[in-house]
């Protein structure tokens, strides 16, 4: 089976939905949160990955572009994250520290967060405007192009799967969650049309990928307490903090990792089925 069996060639047009998508939400009422835009930038940068640019220079430079807005809001993203990293601890471990505890820390958190300011708004709405109509003078790329793309992802995140596997450090572990998630997010592009069996592939890959998040933000949480012991008092609750995160962060990736690879095994024993050559007839 190839990748996208069903699939037309609608890659361009799903560039230029994006943008437009995205400037609706920036120009419309209220502020939109840090972790959707950062998300939408993703899902462009690993649908670009996928159009075979006709000189690396130019993959680049459009990765480049939305990377370094993602790299602009980082920030933001990593207090929402911590918040979040904290309320999950609490759901699962609520017993091991007084109530009062738990909510002080999370007020401690909370205080500080960064706001996307008009600047920002500002230059993202003017990149979306200009990609919305550059993606839609793009060719169409074909079903074909679209495989080969693919399945040098594929490789890509299989190889570090195994690395992460034989060195299970954080650093591999969060290589390994940034490559899953452009699989995931490629698969993406083509939801409506993608059999089902890809469907449950990707959902399967993106519990693996939300093991490893969470494992991320619970390390980025002690990293966070760690410099800033005076924002959360109590010696002792603050230590059973950490070892609580730590504990649980080694556990998620374990968890991780291990669904992340035999998912990636299947993926890569069909991909590598496509990508060989065609047998020779018989003579005679």
């Amino acid at each position: 089976m190839v990748p996208f069996p069903h699939q037309t060639a609608a890659l361009p047009a799903a560039l230029g939905r994006e943008c437009l998508n995205a400037l609706e939400e920036l120009q419309g009422p209220g502020e939109m949160a840090h972790y959707a835009i950062r998300k939408r930038l993703k899902l462009l940068r690993a649908w670009l990955r996928l159009y075979p640019f006709p000189r690396a220079s130019d993959l680049r430079e459009e990765n480049n572009l939305w990377k370094s807005h993602g790299q602009a809001l980082a920030k933001g993203r990593e207090h929402e994250a911590l918040q979040e990293a904290l309320a999950k601890l609490r759901s699962r471990r609520h017993d091991s520290l007084p109530s009062a505890v738990w909510d002080r820390y999370a007020a401690a958190l909370k205080s500080g967060a960064p706001a996307l300011g008009d600047p920002r708004r500002k230059l993202l709405i003017r990149d979306f405007t200009a990609a919305a109509a550059r993606y839609a003078s793009w060719p169409e790329p074909n079903t074909t192009q679209l495989g080969e793309r693919f399945s040098l992802a594929v490789r890509k995140a299989w190889k570090q799967a195994r690395k992460t596997c034989e060195t299970p450090e954080p650093e591999a572990h969060h290589e390994l969650r940034k490559r899953v998630k452009t699989l995931i997010l490629q698969l993406r592009q083509h939801h409506d049309e993608t059999p089902g069996s890809d469907f449950r592939l990707a959902r399967s890959l993106k519990k693996a990928t939300d093991a490893l998040g969470d494992a991320q933000d619970l390390d980025a949480l002690n990293a966070h307490i760690a410099r800033h012991p005076r924002r959360f008092p109590g010696e002792a609750s603050r230590s059973l903090l950490l070892k609580l995160a730590h504990e649980r962060a080694r556990l998620l990736e374990k968890k991780g990792r291990k669904a992340a690879a035999k998912q990636l095994k299947k993926l890569r024993r069909r991909t590598r089925r496509t990508d060989a050559p065609p047998a020779a007839k018989p003579q005679g």
